[in-house]
């Protein structure tokens, strides 16, 4: 990538300089025809969602991604519910962007779903000009310098949410020439390819390991690590065969299982005090503590019941957790 040869500000402190002949728009200012669209989704209450896959797909903000359209649950809702709430009908190609939830303001572009679609409030439906390709405008709308200036002017302390009025007025830096914009696009959609290639290689190479790690552990904690030690049966059907001096204990027979105390999630903090341990591991901090020294400790509700923690030192384990001495 090399720089183009003269520069000039942008007149947007977030966006700093830009190239000569490019612009800044608004992105309420990139539908100004009478075709375009600049408008939020529709407000379908919950009452009217279905599970019917024969009806109108409904889509959310979950749906939206960072620069992709990413599945996430299938709801829809039917045709006396669009003709009824006179619904906005969302079409292939639409740019969606989503008030709510960081990051703030990120969008992507709907591909073929294969039936009609509508989508909810907190996405805003945009159809710009001709003269602005929609996949140069997802890209300028996903870099991280964007995403700083829209959390600042986002609004709630849970759950952030811009308007789209304030949406709106967030200016943008835009090739003018629509073949520069296309030539962008087109060059990151091979880098990001490429990218996503690699990260794909690294995270299956990461599988491995975790598959190998996991077998290392199981070959060892129940055949131990002479390959010619001689088996027996364990009589669990689980465990299988074990080494012929190996027994078979239950776990309360080799040590004191105890749940932890009670700790609502107002009363721990993010950082400071000890470590407080639930059923899922590390939870917070807490000024106070339950134990001291080296614990196994056992999740005993949740999604990850069964899991395993160690715990040293000082720490709480709250009652979601099963403390083994």
């Amino acid at each position: 990538m090399e720089r183009y040869e003269k520069y000039k500000a942008s007149g947007v402190e977030w966006i700093g300089e830009i190239p000569e002949g490019w612009e800044v728009k608004k992105l309420k200012y990139l539908a100004t025809e009478r075709d375009d669209l600049f408008t939020d989704g529709d407000w379908i209450e919950s009452k009217y969602i279905v599970f019917d896959d024969s009806q109108i797909r409904y889509i959310t903000t979950g749906n939206i991604g960072e620069g992709y359209y990413k599945e996430q649950g299938f709801t829809y809702v039917t045709e006396e519910t669009f003709r009824k709430l006179n619904c906005t009908e969302i079409f292939r190609d639409d740019l969606l962007i989503s008030r709510l939830n960081p990051p703030i303001g990120r969008c992507c572009i709907i591909p073929d779903l294969g039936k009609r679609i509508v989508t909810s409030v907190d996405n805003v439906v945009l159809r710009p000009n001709e003269r602005y390709l929609k996949k140069f405008l997802m890209y300028a709308m996903s870099n991280s310098r964007y995403f700083e200036f829209t959390s600042l002017i986002a609004r709630g302390a849970t759950m952030q949410r811009i308007s789209r009025g304030l949406l709106g007025n967030v200016a943008i830096p835009i090739a003018k020439d629509f073949k520069e914009q296309t030539a962008i696009a087109n060059y990151l959609d091979r880098k990001t390819a490429e990218i996503d290639k690699l990260i794909a290689q690294k995270e299956r190479l990461l599988e491995l390991y975790e598959e190998e790690k996991t077998a290392i552990i199981n070959q060892a904690v129940t055949k131990g690590i002479d390959p010619d030690v001689k088996l027996k049966d364990s009589g669990i059907d689980w465990l299988g065969e074990i080494p012929e001096g190996w027994e078979v204990k239950k776990l309360k027979y080799v040590a004191h299982l105890k749940s932890g105390n009670n700790l609502t999630s107002s009363q721990i903090k993010d950082s400071g005090g000890f470590p407080v341990y639930g059923g899922n591991g590390l939870r917070g901090f807490y000024d106070k503590f339950t134990h001291e020294g080296e614990f196994v400790l056992i999740g005993r509700q949740g999604a990850l019941c069964g899991n395993i923690n160690y715990a040293d030192g000082k720490f709480w384990a709250t009652d979601h957790a099963v403390v083994l001495t």
